[in-house]
């Protein structure tokens, strides 16, 4: 996580932003399997969101090196970012324990993406900071449930 006052704000908005993974995941392996399974769906589709906002994040560092004149590594980004939300759309049209894997290997790579952002100079060091205690959460949480979905709901 990150350290400076300003950043707090990021840190608690970040934890919030797992919330529904540990609720999810909780009550997929602790409620009755009648209740459970209606959590499935609401988990994947949160999980998509995720991943689609994470993208976007990419989004706005196109913006920015565009703005800076840098349209060859702007081009890098504006791919980049427009291929988490591909990956969370299809993840919607898969069996659920399926969607929360890819989910949580799309998570993983897209906090690749950022380290390499953060490595070459297009993101700030305080963001791969904040997203790696949350990524290895949410991963953590996503395949939890996919197992819980197989093993207690299948």
């Amino acid at each position: 996580m990150i350290n400076s006052k300003q950043s707090r704000s990021a840190n608690w908005l970040a934890l919030s932003g797992a919330i529904p993974f540990v609720a999810g995941a909780a009550g997929l392996w602790m409620l009755p399997r009648t209740y459970a399974a209606e959590l499935i769906y609401p988990l994947v589709a949160y999980g998509a969101v995720i991943l689609a906002f994470i993208g976007a994040v990419h989004w706005g560092l196109a913006m920015t090196l565009e703005n800076a004149g840098d349209s060859d590594r702007a081009a890098r980004q504006f791919r980049l970012s427009v291929s988490s939300p591909l990956i969370a759309w299809v993840a919607l049209m898969l069996e659920p324990e399926i969607a929360m894997t890819v989910l949580a290997f799309a998570i993983a790579g897209v906090y690749a993406i950022d380290c390499d952002a953060v490595k070459r100079g297009i993101a700030p060091l305080w963001y791969q900071r904040l997203r790696l205690p949350i990524s290895v959460l949410v991963i953590a949480l996503l395949l939890a449930s996919a197992v819980a979905t197989t093993v207690r709901l299948a």
